[in-house]
């Protein structure tokens, strides 16, 4: 009996520290609940502060809205109205009070008939000089195609030919002047003084047959005639020396031709590639720096 006794106190003390345990939760958790329900409360009040606020603003603005759909109406009729008075001006009606028109609408939407006229007047003056500048360009563009062509036409057997002429009247002019002054000369051997006639009657003989090799033809009899001995034995002389100058003379003009033909097609790149930064840039192909460089290009 003592020891059921014993038990029953002992489970007795635990329960009543689990009751102060659990009354201790729930006053914690009362305390927490009231705390939301403030919170709560308080937030709501606020939406519903925002929410009569939003409305009166949405009440206000479409009241706004209504008040310049009438504005609007009312200042499109007048438009229409000054447009047509423009289109069908009368003789005896007297200049026309301004309109009260109200400020916002005003800064919006102002019209009159005199400033839309002189904007017309500015807009058309403005297309036409756009339209004259891009015929212009394009006139001046086709030119430069035409230019890079006519200069691509050309190929270098032409200039070759050309330079060929002018080369072999140049070297005709100084073959001349050099028999000349070989036939003048008086410190030639015997020998030679001998053959000078013939040669002198020769080379006029064969400068007046037609061919390119005349001249040549007859240099060579007038430096056989002048060194005879030299040509026996073969050993180089002033003939082996000319040659050689001839041709470092004709080496020259071909690497003179040769530069010409490079700097034609440098110039023909140089305008492809400022044509196309123009393009991207978008900027006046045609300035004064840019129309300098074309000009010195199309000057060679």
């Amino acid at each position: 009996m003592t020891s059921e006794i014993d038990l029953l106190r002992q489970e007795n003390a635990r329960l009543m520290v689990e009751n102060a345990e659990f009354k201790a939760k729930y006053d914690e958790a009362k305390d927490e609940i009231t705390k939301l329900r403030a919170e709560l409360k308080s937030r709501i009040e606020e939406l519903e502060k925002a929410r009569i606020d939003t409305v009166a603003e949405n009440t206000r603005r479409d009241v706004e809205n209504v008040r310049r759909d009438a504005e609007n109406a009312e200042l499109k009729s007048r438009v229409a109205k000054l447009e047509e008075d423009s289109r069908h001006p009368r003789k005896d009606s007297s200049p026309e009070k301004s309109a009260d028109i109200p400020d916002s609408i005003v800064a919006n939407e102002v019209i009159s008939v005199n400033s839309k006229s002189s904007e017309e007047k500015m807009m058309d003056s403005f297309l036409d000089e756009v339209n004259k500048k891009i015929v212009s360009d394009g006139i001046r563009q086709r030119k430069r195609v035409e230019k890079l062509a006519k200069v691509e036409s050309i190929s270098p057997e032409k200039g070759k030919q050309v330079s060929v002429d002018k080369k072999t009247l140049r070297k005709k002019e100084q073959r001349e002047k050099f028999i000349q002054e070989v036939s003048r000369n008086d410190s030639i051997p015997s020998v030679s003084s001998q053959r000078e006639p013939d040669s002198s009657t020769n080379c006029s003989n064969i400068i007046d047959e037609p061919g390119s090799n005349s001249l040549d033809v007859c240099l060579e009899q007038t430096v056989r005639s002048c060194d005879p001995l030299a040509v026996e034995m073969g050993t180089p002389t002033f003939s082996l020396l000319y040659e050689k100058l001839c041709d470092a003379v004709i080496l020259a003009d071909r690497a003179v031709q040769e530069a010409i033909i490079r700097y034609c097609q440098f110039g023909k790149a140089l305008i492809q590639r400022r044509s196309e930064i123009a393009s991207e840039k978008q900027v006046d192909p045609e300035s004064n720096a840019n129309r300098a460089g074309q000009e010195t290009l199309e000057a060679f």
